[in-house]
């Protein structure tokens, strides 16, 4: 019975284990003892065993741990057990007490010593309590073991000789005081003197004599009943013969002692939990023939304990304090009473037992209790203490109230458990792992379990499993078993989970397939299928789910996104159907106010999303972070983005992505960085609030950039600096640009005779000035997400105001991405094309060449590494004395991204271009327009792109290498002769056309570095060599951030642009 008292015994599954029963104080060495001791009186020889065994891993050769353990191979009759001791004990000396005590043990049971104590009792139960303790001396010498010592005292404290001496080792010893009591109170009253002058009398004195001769020969061979006989025959002749009455009391408890230990034989055979009741049966037997011991209404209490009848057990005290009320005065009774309500969780009626026993008047054991007590109302009140501070959120404080529950508890595994867990919510996995793997405790089935458990939680399946192997298969119960099927569940979808997380969908789809057959499997199947857009078979898995479980949200939730845009009414219905139902989960309500926002319920949606936001939270939770999430994307809907910021804020904390919510842009932009380990919601959370924020961002860019044309000097030559200002901000559901350049554009001088220049003929124009422009440009641009609009005046020779602009459309239509332009711009290609020249004979002013334009780009994405993509525009070309002309220009591609991460890019393909002008006006002369116009060019190129960035550099390159072809046809050198000179000679002269074929590179290099989270540097170098023309030009700039950006640098790098190069 006691075995199950105070072996510590498992209770329950959960990771918030509790033992039933108080265990340790905080010297494991010496409550152990004590467990020996007190299991000992009991006669429970397994559980002292098991005690033993736990000393052994303490301290193998501590000389009380030797001693129990000669105590137990004597009573247990193991001679070799008892010399391998006894041989330990000798190493400490010869006379040492434990030795002494040992050798003791063992003569007690040899029939000598067992006679000659025999003997003791048999002269102290006459009244000769001289002789008696003569030879208790002999036998003990004043070291008597722990079960006789109150025997011995008692003895030695009826002799005046030695009653100072046993008066006070009675004072330490459970039930001494009672035993001072009694003799106390205690008067020797003289016998009444008889006539030994009368022959009856002699003749009476005589036959008692012998009747008592007989009575003790009887008790020695243990004939008890006969003693009784010859006992009571003394009695007859004389009532107050002392030495028959103590011999009959004698008997009468030799045979109760012996019917009890017959029972308590008995009852340790009783080993299965379902003999309970015969075990309870013959306790009840034991209390009828020893009601006023104590310890017998505890072994009973205990017994109903097992059985969860508290207030049975308590009842037996309650009958027992009323049958003996003076019991409550005595220490013994109130120590076994307190000891009982502690085992029972009764700690506070315990203490105030304990309290009420001067502490001067404790006994060993009651003191030890009594500070057993102590720490148990102690940890229970850290441990109310931690569950609080866990519902409030307060981990900090969490950790330092397990570690003191800890510290209390070194020997309890659930107490390393509990420590762990709030290591994690910290985010101190490291320092949680170090528990376990650096716990001094034993490595038994229990500290298995609890460590599998802990990694079960951090979803480390297969090291729990491994963890769980080191059990023997023998010592596996049930709740070990089931979590190791719970765990190779686990493992198998997390395989598969890992496989769909990397991109490996097949993989684990068919890992999944390969599963036992479940719901967790198809809703599984249905929500991958439908992230694959494999909308049949995602409804065929909803649908069984739905078979089984017809109420099931999920799947509702799954086949109503399925119709979304095939059967929209279908999918109404289903949204509807599901605003009807009142959700408790969150994650359920966020769901549906997500789908009636998709479904254009807009009312619905902002009720239940009005509702969400008023959630409380309070600790990390990805539920809390994902409604977050949705709710500053509703703000955005809403045109409320100051407060999805803010949500999206609280969404980081909650995601764990930080420890506490930013509470400022450089905080919070940095939180925004990207990274490798980053989960979907993590990321999505990043994504959007960056998307979000950069949108609001507000800026101003400065710099210089440097073109240069290497054509002929004063037509075709460019050397043109540009200072641009540039700011932006947001407006509206997109972002505006203001920008102004100023440019300084210089075309050389003439260095020929005959230039073949405006209408110059001979050496007119050989020595003129040289050709300069200064050139200003006001643009003002805003786009969204679909739309791009831009609208700018440029200096022009012929008008003050100058407008160009445009307007792009960006959409999909069946997965094809498109963008429709429409504008008018100017080309650049030379000073007459871009702002225009005057002829020096004539003074007519010639090109300003503008573009007017229809365009459509397309691109197509194969997967997520390729794709397709292609652009056509058809535009005319009309300038200032200059014939107009027409363009068509198409190309189509084929790229493929050779790697595609958040900071590096590598991208490839192919590209093929056409171009068709329908005349050739490439010449400077007057009426011709100065830029470069085949009838056919056609460019076959294979581009590569390197795109890289760190937390404060992101740079790039990007080449192109080229086979192009082109052919141009013959033209007039002065396609409109009414403005030159009739008498020219070279009037009808027409330029040969020319065909010409090569290849040519281009090459692209730029850079930005973050100097502060507000200030930016960056550059930009571009060289190109094509057949007929050499263009290149070298950009620095300066940013200032207003707000501040501390995220990913962006890639590409996000270099201004000139607004004539913006689009062209």
């Amino acid at each position: 019975m006691m075995n199950k008292i105070f072996v510590f015994v498992p209770v329950c599954l959960s990771m918030y284990c509790m033992t039933v029963y108080a265990k340790s104080d905080l010297n494991a060495r010496n409550h152990l003892l004590d467990q020996v001791n007190f299991a000992d009186k009991r006669n429970n020889y397994s559980l002292v065993k098991q005690s033993l065994d736990k000393l052994d891993l303490i301290n193998p050769d501590d000389p009380k741990v030797l001693l129990a353990w000669v105590n137990y191979a004597v009573k247990t009759h193991n001679k070799t057990l008892e010399t391998q001791k006894i041989n330990r004990l000798q190493r400490y000396g010869v006379n040492t007490p434990e030795l002494v005590q040992a050798k003791t043990l063992i003569a007690l049971n040899t029939p000598k010593f067992k006679n000659t104590l025999l003997q003791a009792r048999r002269l102290a139960g006459a009244g000769k309590i001289v002789e008696a303790s003569h030879i208790y001396q002999t036998l003990f010498s004043n070291q008597p073991p722990a079960d006789l010592a109150l025997e011995y005292w008692t003895i030695l404290a009826y002799n005046p000789a030695t009653q100072s001496q046993a008066l006070q080792a009675l004072n330490s010893i459970d039930g001494g005081k009672a035993v001072i009591d009694k003799i106390n109170q205690f008067r020797v009253q003289a016998p009444t003197t008889q006539n030994k002058s009368n022959p009856l009398m002699q003749q009476k004195e005589q036959y008692s004599q012998q009747l008592l001769k007989s009575a003790q020969i009887a008790v020695k061979k243990q004939q008890w009943d006969k003693a009784q006989q010859y006992f009571s025959q003394v009695l007859q002749l004389n009532a107050s013969n002392r030495i028959a009455q103590q011999g009959l009391i004698q008997i009468r408890l030799e045979q109760q002692q012996q019917q009890i230990a017959t029972l308590k034989h008995q009852i340790q055979q009783l080993t299965q939990s379902d003999q309970l009741n015969q075990k309870i049966a013959l306790q009840k037997k034991i209390l009828n023939l020893q009601t006023s011991e104590i310890w017998n209404h505890y072994d009973l209490a205990m017994s109903y304990v097992q059985q969860n009848q508290i207030p049975q057990a308590n009842a037996i005290f309650s009958q027992y304090f009323k049958q003996y009320p003076d019991a409550k005065n005595e220490q013994k009774n109130q120590y076994v009473y307190a000891l009982y309500l502690n085992n029972t969780n009764q700690i506070d009626t315990a203490l105030q037992q304990l309290n009420d026993i001067a502490v001067k008047n404790r006994t060993k054991d009651t003191q030890k209790l009594y500070q057993q007590i102590i720490t148990s109302i102690t940890l229970r009140d850290l441990t109310e203490q931690a569950k609080q501070l866990e519902q409030q959120n307060q981990f900090d404080q969490l950790v330092m109230t397990r570690q003191k529950i800890l510290q209390l508890q070194p020997e309890n595994v659930w107490a390393i458990f509990d420590l762990a867990r709030a290591y994690l919510n910290t985010q101190q996995q490291a320092k949680a792992d170090t528990l376990f793997l650096d716990s001094k405790l034993q490595h038994d089935a229990q500290y298995y379990y609890a460590y599998a458990l802990y990694l079960y939680g951090t979803q480390r399946y297969q090291q729990a499993l491994n963890a769980l192997d080191q059990i023997d298969v023998k010592h596996q119960d049930d709740k070990v078993k089931s979590l190791i099927l719970d765990l190779q569940v686990e493992q198998r979808y997390q395989d598969a989970q890992q496989f769909w997380d990397s991109g490996k969908t097949t993989q684990a789809i068919e890992w999944v397939n390969m599963q036992p057959e479940s719901l967790r499997k198809h809703a599984l199947l249905a929500d991958w299928y439908l992230a694959l857009q494999n909308m049949p078979l995602a409804e065929k898995h909803y649908q069984q789910v739905l078979a089984v479980d017809p109420k099931n949200i999920n799947a509702q939730f799954g086949l109503a996104s399925i119709y979304l845009y095939s059967q929209p009414k279908k999918s109404k219905q289903i949204a509807l159907n599901l605003y009807q139902i009142h959700f408790d989960k969150i994650n359920e309500k966020r769901k549906l106010a997500k789908l009636l926002l998709d479904l254009k319920l807009s009312a619905q949606a902002n009720q239940l999303y009005s509702e969400l936001s008023q959630q409380n939270w309070i600790k990390p939770s990805e539920d809390m972070a994902i409604l977050k999430n949705d709710l500053a994307k509703w703000h955005v809907i809403e045109n409320r983005k100051d407060q999805a910021l803010r949500e999206w804020k609280q969404a980081m904390y909650l995601a764990q992505i930080t420890r506490q919510v930013p509470e400022n842009n450089d905080d919070f932009t940095q939180f925004m960085q990207l990274h490798a380990d980053d989960d979907w919601l993590k990321q999505d959370i990043k994504q959007s609030a960056s998307q979000v924020y950069r949108q609001q961002e507000r800026s101003i860019s400065s710099g210089l950039n440097y073109s240069y044309y290497d054509g002929t000097d004063g037509s075709s030559h460019v050397d043109q600096t540009t200072f641009f200002l540039q700011a932006q901000f947001p407006l509206a559901d997109g972002r505006a640009v203001l920008q102004a350049n100023w440019s300084d554009f210089n075309a050389g001088n003439f260095n020929q005779q005959y230039p073949h220049w405006a209408a110059c003929t001979t050496t007119e124009c050989a020595n003129l000035q040289q050709q300069q422009q200064t050139l200003k440009t006001l643009a003002f641009g805003w786009k969204n997400k679909q739309w791009d609009i831009d609208l700018g005046s440029i200096s022009s020779q012929t008008k003050n105001i100058d407008l160009l602009g445009g307007v792009r459309y960006n959409n999909t239509w069946n997965n094809i991405n498109y963008q429709a332009i429409i504008e008018r711009r100017r080309l650049s290609n030379s000073l007459l094309s871009y702002y225009g020249q005057t002829d020096p004979l004539t003074g007519i002013q010639w090109g300003s060449i503008h573009a007017d334009q229809l365009a459509l780009k397309t691109s197509y994405a194969l997967n997520t590494r390729q794709g397709l993509w292609s652009s056509i525009d058809i535009a005319r070309l009309t300038g200032n004395h200059v014939v107009d002309n027409s363009r068509l220009r198409s190309s189509l591609g084929y790229y493929n991204n050779l790697i595609n991460q958040d900071q590096q890019k590598i991208t490839t393909g192919v590209d093929f271009s056409f171009w068709h002008y329908n005349k050739n006006l490439g010449a400077y002369t007057l009426g011709q327009g100065g830029y470069y116009s085949p009838q056919r060019y056609y460019s076959l190129g294979i581009p590569i792109e390197w795109q890289k960035s760190t937390s404060q550099w992101s740079w790039g390159l990007k080449s192109r290498l080229s086979y192009s072809y082109a052919q141009s046809e013959d033209m007039q050198r002065y396609p409109l002769k009414q403005l030159v000179n009739q008498n020219l000679t070279d009037l009808n002269a027409i330029e040969a056309g020319k065909t010409s074929q090569g290849f040519g590179y281009s090459l692209k290099a730029f850079a930005e570095k973050r100097m502060t989270p507000h200030w930016f540097i960056g550059t930009a170098l571009n060289l190109q060599y094509q057949k007929d023309y050499v263009p290149s030009n070298m950009m620095i700039y300066l940013k200032y951030s207003i707000d501040g950006w501390n995220g990913n640098m962006n890639l590409p790098v996000q270099q201004p642009a000139l607004y004539i190069d913006q689009y062209q």
